[in-house]
């Protein structure tokens, strides 16, 4: 597993540009979607992040090799931003993250990114395992990661919250076509998949 933070990487229909490798104004134009309410009110951090925080925070990421992020461009164009955090050599482990552009979130383009990503991360870069943690009450986001093959490895509460913990190997990836058939493959999943039965057999050690 060998990340180079110089290299441009090219996977299907989307291009991961390293932040190390971005201009100033590159950056900027980031942090801009990264303030706007509709992406950080699903961050851990919901305040707004300054310009000079946000500009040390990604010079530190020259110096630091447990996290990376990376401009994803669809084409040309700047679409979003991939994270992994929490980066384990010895397992070959990871926790990802994403989110798109505000001028194009609730277009129906996060599942095809996220199919990208995953595939990404697992095939081209070599990780053995991506590691994430849903809340119950985000059950959007749990089924995405149910659907491309995760795991349950932990059920606990956080602050009175049902905290889901999961894995996903590239054994049990599914779904990485990144076809039009995708969303439809999707809402039949979704619609038929049973949040209380997963988690009740994971509980039981069936």
């Amino acid at each position: 597993m060998i990340i180079d933070k110089n290299k441009i990487y090219t996977y299907g229909k989307y291009t991961y540009v390293n932040f190390t490798q971005l201009s100033q104004k590159e950056l900027l134009d980031i942090l801009e979607w990264r303030n706007h309410f509709d992406v950080r009110k699903c961050m851990n951090t919901t305040d707004p992040i300054s310009v000079e925080t946000h500009l040390a925070f990604c010079e530190s990421l020259k110096e630091r090799n447990d996290k990376f992020y990376w401009l994803i461009r669809k084409g040309m164009q700047p679409i979003g931003v991939l994270n992994i955090i929490d980066v384990d050599y010895e397992t070959e482990t990871c926790e990802p993250g994403f989110y798109l552009s505000p001028g194009i979130m609730g277009k129906g383009g996060s599942i095809f990114v996220l199919s990208n990503y995953k595939t990404f991360l697992l095939k081209e870069l070599k990780f053995k395992g991506l590691l994430g943690h849903n809340f119950y009450d985000n059950m959007p986001a749990f089924i995405f990661t149910m659907f491309f093959g995760g795991i349950i490895t932990d059920v606990f509460k956080v602050n009175g919250r049902l905290s889901i913990k999961t894995i996903l190997t590239p054994e049990r990836l599914q779904n990485e076509d990144g076809t039009e058939k995708l969303i439809l493959k999707y809402t039949k999943f979704a619609r038929a998949w049973n949040a209380d039965e997963v988690i009740n057999t994971f509980k039981n050690g069936e």
